[in-house]
């Protein structure tokens, strides 16, 4: 971390501008804040949440003293980190500590890292032995607010009551839940066994698991982040137990055995040692490279004997180079027989419910053979029962359909009759028109006789 960074970091905050207004409020924000408590509650609580924003934005960034992203260092090397310009060191550091320590928002780090749960530990240390826990008046008492140091005392002694170190808690609790959802994703994606990947040591963990928090791959987690995240990963979350340097994940999947056996140590180290040997082989390849590099450049020169001796130097790191990477055969093989052995375990395990869940399933009552059969009888006789009632039903269907067919028959034949009737009324009619009716032949032959034979015809 140098003074630049955490210069360009604070100049990208509005109150550092060169605006009037802005450097107005940035040297109300720098000077001492203690007695605002009283005359401006409101105030003071802008005041301190802005000062919040602020120190954790540069954790955040590794830009505070120590480099860390989860700890605050409150010592001589903050206020100067923060020192800007004319209006010096921030004096409102001591009454912002000790405001977010009171909230909660801070926890001194002895008190974080202790037994009892980092949500149920008391606030109260003995850097905070200035608090006093009664209500000071309604405004300050429905704020959440406490005579957090006493404004008569100086402000060196104010500064020396709030010296230590801090943890970030709401950082701490972020970053915990995000890398514990990463963490079973990187496990469950990965293609080596699940026994091997959920073991760790500190430094492996800080390898693996730092670019994963801080979202770069080239940075490393700090050791003092890292034991804050394994002590809060651990005691507050349980998605992993701590036993000889060796941190075991005990995410879902993963629960075979909630403590760390010796089994565990010994993967742990063999997994160490891999490491070791995969960066000796890349030195060793890399010193190959620079052997025939600056062979070539005494050869060029004419230093033949200075070229020989680099060349002789090459086939050792060679001879070294093929011990290494047989080393690291011979342990790839072990893990992989590990890793077999660790699988077969499972498998067994899994075979061993099987069986169990199998047996007690077939000692069912239900299942007796007596009982089978006679359920069987009783199916058997259902079966016929409803055999029966289809074909009854059936019968009856074939009756109502025959029944319709006869109806439907003589429907027919009705409107066949209809129409032969209709056809020889028709053929009449026409055959009359072309004869003439009988009554006009009977009514012209008796006008045509004598009267005496004529016969009265009807009107």
């Amino acid at each position: 971390m140098g003074e630049k960074s955490i210069s360009g970091y604070l100049s990208t905050i509005t109150e550092f501008s060169s605006n009037t207004t802005a450097r107005s409020r940035l040297q109300s924000l720098y000077s001492d804040i203690v007695t605002r408590r009283d005359s401006n509650p409101m105030g003071f609580i802008a005041n301190v949440g802005w000062w919040k924003g602020l120190l954790e934005g540069a954790a955040k960034q590794g830009l505070l003293p120590g480099g860390d992203h989860l700890v605050l260092h409150v010592d001589d090397r903050l206020l100067e980190t923060l020192r800007w310009g004319p209006l010096g060191t921030p004096l409102s550091i001591p009454s912002v500590i000790a405001q977010l320590v009171h909230s909660g928002e801070l926890q001194h780090l002895t008190l974080f890292m202790g037994d009892s749960s980092s949500s149920t530990q008391s606030l109260a240390s003995s850097a905070m032995s200035y608090l006093v826990t009664r209500p000071i008046d309604w405004a300050l008492g429905r704020r959440g607010l406490v005579r957090a140091l006493d404004a008569s005392q100086s402000y060196l002694s104010r500064w020396n009551s709030v010296r230590g170190t801090y943890v970030f808690k709401s950082i701490v609790e972020v970053m915990s839940a995000e890398l514990a959802q990463k963490i079973v994703r990187h496990i469950g994606g990965t293609e080596r066994s699940l026994f091997l990947e959920s073991l760790f040591d500190i430094d492996s963990f800080r390898t693996h698991f730092g670019p994963v928090v801080l979202n770069d791959p080239a940075v490393i987690l700090a050791e003092l982040d890292a034991s804050v995240l394994v002590r809060y990963l651990e005691r507050d979350l349980q998605r992993i137990v701590i036993d000889k340097e060796v941190i075991k994940f005990t995410t879902d999947g993963l629960d075979r055995q909630r403590s760390v056996t010796e089994v565990d140590v010994s993967l742990v180290k063999l997994k160490k040692v891999m490491d070791v040997l995969e960066c000796q082989v890349q030195d060793l390849q890399s010193k190959m490279v620079e052997c025939n590099i600056n062979a070539k450049k005494y050869l060029i020169v004419g230093q033949k004997l200075r070229a020989r001796s680099l060349l002789r130097f090459k086939h050792e790191i060679s001879d070294m180079l093929d011990d290494r990477i047989k080393s690291m055969e011979r342990i790839q093989s072990i893990l992989l027989n590990i890793e077999k052995a660790a699988g077969n375990i499972e498998i067994m395990r899994t075979y061993d419910v099987s069986a169990k869940t199998l047996k007690a399933l077939v000692q069912h009552p239900t299942l007796q053979l007596e009982n089978i059969e006679h359920t069987m009888s009783l199916l058997s006789e259902a079966l016929d029962t409803q055999a029966d009632i289809d074909d009854s039903i059936t019968v009856g269907n074939d009756t109502l359909g025959a029944g319709e067919a006869v109806s439907d028959n003589a429907d027919a034949e009705l409107q066949d009759l209809l129409r032969d009737i209709q056809i020889a009324t028709e053929t009449t009619g026409a055959r009359e028109s072309m004869t003439g009716s009988p009554e006009t032949d009977t009514r012209h032959k008796m006008e045509n006789e004598p009267p005496e034979h004529r016969t009265m015809l009807p009107a």
